[in-house]
């Protein structure tokens, strides 16, 4: 699950791509240009990326979350004093986490996680709190289960980058409903531009938008190079988040998440069976 990529300007930055013929699943003929086709029984086949799913080897591996800044406050240190709590899927208040740790000065929090078989952990990390300047509450989800020891770096807001998300992303913050952030990867494990985000759930107060240079720009209609992608007011509850790269049909990504409300729920989204 260790995951290194370059920094481009203290953010975490993959390079441009999109997926290719011979890089996806199902139907990629011509005829696949969106994301269902007729399979030889005449039925919806959905184009999807090779997703090469693990096993877990032990019932439970080390785990190491280390949260940053998005974007980067200059001299600001890491996200210190942040409670961090493993939670199962099912555990929608997160109520009886099976660990739960606080990021130190560097904003580095190690974990036990349960990996029973046969899918490992596919549950959430919930992030609150913080010493001295406290983040923006967070739910983070791997976007596949976790089967062995590895690391990632949650994306943290403070309360006041959220209201330059609210002025720019096209919607006034709802306090009852919770918000999503995702950087969505391709098929080869690189994030990209022209890339879409859907949420089930989501309403006429719901806003689905993308970042343009690291700002959030309400008139985009797909991802640039970073891959950014945010949704607002969402109703609380469970959905599922889809990505797809619509010029070649095929579907990315699709997990199932809870929103809450006053939180921010985030991934990075890699391809999923």
């Amino acid at each position: 699950m260790n995951r290194s990529v370059p920094v481009l300007a203290g953010v975490s930055l993959l390079a441009l791509v999109e997926c290719r013929n011979g890089s996806v699943t199902g139907t990629t003929s011509a005829s696949a240009s969106s994301s269902s086709g007729s399979g030889t029984g005449g039925g919806p086949v959905e184009v999807t990326c090779p997703v090469k799913v693990g096993e877990p080897t032990a019932m439970k591996v080390s785990f190491i979350m280390s949260a940053q800044w998005f974007p980067p406050l200059p001299m600001q240190p890491a996200p210190s004093g942040v409670t961090v709590k493993v939670c199962s899927r099912e555990d929608e208040a997160c109520a009886t986490p099976a660990d739960t740790q606080i990021t130190n000065p560097g904003g580095i929090a190690a974990f036990t996680v349960p990996t029973p078989p046969p899918v490992g952990f596919d549950g959430y990390f919930e992030l609150t709190g913080g010493n001295p300047q406290a983040i923006w509450p967070l739910l983070w989800y791997e976007s596949n289960p976790i089967e062995a020891s590895g690391s990632e770096a949650p994306l943290a807001l403070t309360p006041a980058l959220l209201g330059a998300l609210e002025k720019l992303g096209g919607a006034e913050l709802d306090p009852s409903r919770g918000l999503v952030g995702a950087r969505i990867i391709g098929c080869n494990r690189l994030q990209g531009a022209g890339f879409t985000l859907e949420v089930s759930g989501a309403d006429a107060q719901s806003k689905i938008g993308y970042f343009v240079s690291n700002v959030p720009d309400k008139t985009a209609t797909s991802t640039d190079s970073s891959g950014l992608a945010y949704a607002l007011n969402l109703p609380p509850g469970k959905v599922t988040l889809v990505t797809r790269d619509p010029r070649s049909g095929v579907r990315l990504g699709k997990l199932d998440v809870w929103i809450r409300a006053g939180f921010m729920t985030e991934t990075f989204f890699y391809p999923t069976p």
